[in-house]
């Protein structure tokens, strides 16, 4: 998954992971992949809920812009880009 993967919850499970990488000197937070779990609700809404937590994450580590590798499930695909 890569060195500093992080998880994705929803409520008190593990749906995901991602895999992000910020570069503070030109305040872009790069999420090079985005994993979904086998059992994890891939669906619009929860991809919409996935969206909102990287945004928060980006704007937490201060990144003016969030940019998404091409390894991100099919169904979260219109919300992650």
């Amino acid at each position: 998954y890569g060195c500093y993967v992080m998880p994705i919850l929803h409520g008190d499970r593990l749906i995901g992971r991602i895999d992000p990488e910020m570069n503070r000197r030109e305040e872009v937070l790069k999420v090079n992949a985005v994993y979904a779990e086998s059992d994890a609700p891939v669906t619009e809404k929860t991809g919409k809920m996935v969206a909102d937590a990287i945004n928060e994450l980006g704007s937490f580590l201060g990144a003016k812009e969030i940019v998404y590798g091409k390894k991100i499930p099919t169904r979260w695909k219109s919300q992650l880009s």
